[in-house]
């Protein structure tokens, strides 16, 4: 399945017919269903039925539009012509981004996906006609893991809507995340099968992981070329397995539903390398899955354009960060989602196996690697935890037709986009640990997915932090081939990630700040009083877990920027740093130390 997104300046050109052509040999009861037409013989004598009023045309519709009359609904067993393709309808697969999309079958192209949009203005109408371009011109690069193309038509239903008819090759699958579901529904129910084995599942984990980044990149990169698909998340990604016997081939996975993709060189903003950037970016709506947002969508929506084009680095990211982010997610949740629950218990030399009818023995892991596990999961439950929150109060917003205002407003005052970053930053911090972890650890089933797909996470994932460059898909690539640590393409890695660096190396190096207090306590972007001494101006640095807090209460992230990086310069050039000692942080060189509560395990030495 797929589906469309606004582009006014786009028409569907030579994409597909837009007409609807009625088989000569069938009609339509006033039910829907397909009867053979009598032959002329049976028809002699047989007054004409009057012809039906011409109707009108909106006003927005193509020009090769035309007035639909008695044509066939979509429904199961139903016989349509679409263009110039014969499609015989199966059964619903689902609702797209704008549409519903039903299952099928042509004689020439085998399974196809029959998706149905009803236009109600020009806007819609863009949206859907933009969606099977983008189709057709994927279809023509030979780009693997998507649907195909195969026909479309045009048609008015009355002066006030147009009806799209999109076909196109269907992908064997499940939806990612009613496979993971489904999977741990099976493990939960026969907790002693092979499978429910903690390092089988950290195996499978991994594994899965690393196929579904090293699958989708390549075919990320050729939409990238032309298009941003807005809506990458694990209900668009079909996954499907099979099995013979005990041998489990490889997951093989496809993406669908461009409904709400754009044109890459309109939606940035007009720059040396995108001379053609339309800033459609500012115009159009947040869209897509909240819960695979990026924190400047977050922002985005929150206050809009104009605000969100004052932070240059959130700017940059919400234009070309959102399918990265949504495919980072993806895999993070697969990765999660497969793992061994909380609490795991590493094995070891004294793991007693049954017997060989339960299956092998559990293999022996380091246990730093379980312990890295364990963080990682908890720092996703965090993230998890409050993007569903709050995908709970949009779409409740939307189904009851709340006021979305009144939403944006409530979300500005629980500063939504600072707790996304804040539970970001753990969550890279708790992946730059783990694959730590993994490296110091012996080899294991799982070593090489793990330095592949790791690193890799690091760069699609965003916490809204500076990068000095845009990412793209290549970077992605490359970790992938190269397997090594994954080096940040940002100016500055964030706080957790820097910390969880330090301690874990046992090496105290200068952190960069997120937010900072003076000496007498005040937070950083209120203008401090004029110091006498370089000694005065020296700034604590906390924790993330901290920092977060405080930025929530102070409300003044957009407007520290600047001084935090003037204060994390100077800190520097000092060579001041801080340690943990216990669940104190110290200063050896001011004398310092501050009370602090535990932290996360990403953030201990």
């Amino acid at each position: 399945s797929s589906s469309p997104s606004p582009s006014p300046s786009l028409h569907l050109g030579q994409c597909g017919r837009h007409v609807v052509a009625e088989a000569p040999t069938l009609r339509s009861t006033s039910s829907g269903a397909i009867i053979p037409r009598p032959p002329p013989s049976q028809l002699q004598g047989v007054a004409p039925a009057p012809p039906l009023p011409a109707r009108r045309l909106p006003p927005w519709a193509p020009a090769d539009c035309v007035a639909a009359e008695a044509t066939a609904d979509l429904a199961a067993g139903a016989r349509i012509h679409i263009g110039s393709c014969l499609c015989e309808i199966t059964r619903p697969l689902g609702m797209g981004s704008f549409g519903v999309v039903w299952a099928g079958e042509n004689a020439a192209v085998g399974a196809v996906a029959v998706k149905e949009i009803l236009c109600r203005n020009e806007m819609e109408l863009s949206r859907a006609l933009y969606e099977a371009e983008l189709l057709k011109n994927l279809t023509s690069r030979g780009t693997a893991r998507l649907p195909a193309f195969v026909a479309t038509e045009t048609a008015s239903l009355d002066s006030e809507i147009c009806r799209l008819r999109l076909v196109m090759s269907r992908i064997d699958g499940d939806p990612l995340d009613k496979f993971l579901q489904e999977r741990g529904a099976r493990l939960q129910a026969d907790p002693s099968s092979s499978s429910s084995a903690p390092a089988r599942q950290v195996r499978d984990a991994f594994r899965y992981a690393h196929s579904l980044v090293s699958q989708l990149v390549p075919t990320m990169d050729v939409i990238a070329a032309v298009s941003y698909h807005r809506d990458v998340n694990a209900h668009n990604i079909l996954v499907e397995v099979k099995s013979e016997g005990e041998a489990v081939a490889a997951p093989q996975y496809g993406l669908v539903d461009f409904g709400l993709a754009v044109a890459a060189e309109r939606w940035m903003d007009p720059s040396p390398c995108n001379a053609g950037g339309a800033s459609d970016w500012e115009f159009q709506d947040v869209g897509g899955d909240c819960r695979y947002w990026p924190t400047s969508a977050w922002r985005q929506f929150e206050v809009g354009c104009y605000e969100l084009a004052q932070n240059a680095d959130l700017c940059l990211e919400y234009q070309t960060h959102l399918d990265l982010q949504g495919l980072g997610i993806t895999t993070a949740q697969v990765l999660a989602e497969m793992l061994p629950p909380l609490p795991l218990q590493p094995s070891g030399p004294s793991s007693s196996s049954s017997s060989s009818s339960a299956g092998p023995p559990p293999l022996e892991v380091d246990g730093s690697v379980w312990e890295a596990l364990q963080v990682y999961l908890s720092a996703w439950g965090d993230y998890w935890q409050n993007a569903t929150r709050f995908w709970a109060y949009l779409l409740q917003t939307f189904r009851n037709g709340g006021d979305w205002n009144a939403l944006k407003n409530e979300f500005i005052e629980l500063r939504v986009h600072a707790l996304i970053s804040e539970t970001l930053q753990r969550l890279r911090a708790s992946i730059v640990k783990l694959d730590r972890a993994c490296r110091r650890a012996a080899p294991a089933p799982w070593t090489a997915d793990t330095q592949a797909v790791l690193p890799a996470l690091l760069v699609m994932i965003s916490a809204g932090e500076r990068r000095s460059r845009q990412t793209c898909w290549d970077d992605v690539h490359q970790q992938l081939l190269s397997g090594q640590q994954y080096r940040s393409c940002a100016n500055t890695t964030t706080v957790a990630e820097e910390a969880t660096l330090a301690l874990d190396a046992t090496v105290p190096i200068p952190i960069a700040p997120s937010i900072a207090v003076n000496d007498s306590g005040a937070a950083a972007g209120v203008a401090p009083a004029p110091v006498a001494s370089a000694r005065a101006a020296e700034q604590v640095r906390l924790p993330p877990d901290l920092l977060a807090r405080l930025n929530i209460f102070a409300g003044k992230v957009a407007d520290l920027r600047i001084d935090m990086e003037r204060l994390a310069r100077a800190d520097r050039a000092a060579g001041r740093c801080w340690a943990e000692v216990g669940d104190e942080w110290s200063s050896p060189d001011r004398g310092t130390r501050l009370d602090l509560p535990t932290y996360p395990l990403a953030l201990k030495a």
